[in-house]
C-alpha cells in the first residue's frame, strides 16, 4: 500500500476529543487500520482520550508539540514517534506559533 495525502481529501474537526479549536484531517481507514495526517493550527489540541482496543503511533511531520504520557507534558518536535500503547491514555497540544503536522497510525487488536 502506499499512501499519497496530496490525493486524500481534507476535513475541518471542531474540539477533536474534547480538545481545543478545529484541526485538519486527511484519513484512511482499511482493515482495522487508520491512517491520518493531522494539522494542528497554534493554539489547538487533540483532548485526552485512552486507545482500548488499539494502539497509535504518532509521527511528527513538523512543528512542535506536546503529548501527555504517563500524566505527564512531553515535547515534540519533527522526526520524534509517540507511541500509545492499547489501554492507555493520552493527548497532544499544539501551543506554538506555527502549525504541529502529525502522522498517526491506530492499529486495531
Amino acid at each position: 500500500m502506499v499512501l499519497d495525502y496530496s490525493k486524500i481529501s481534507s476535513v475541518s474537526v471542531e474540539g477533536m476529543r474534547d480538545g481545543v479549536g478545529t484541526l485538519i484531517i486527511q484519513k484512511i481507514v482499511e482493515e482495522g487500520r487508520t491512517f491520518a495526517r493531522i494539522t494542528l493550527p497554534p493554539h489547538t489540541s487533540i483532548g485526552p482520550h485512552f486507545h482500548i482496543e488499539d494502539e497509535e503511533y504518532v509521527v511528527i511531520e513538523s512543528g512542535m508539540g506536546e503529548c501527555l504520557q504517563e500524566n505527564e507534558w512531553v515535547p515534540l518536535k519533527a522526526g520524534m514517534v509517540h507511541l500509545n500503547k492499547k489501554g492507555e491514555q493520552h493527548s497532544i497540544r499544539n501551543e506554538s506559533s506555527n502549525n504541529l503536522v502529525i502522522l498517526a497510525h491506530i492499529v486495531r487488536y
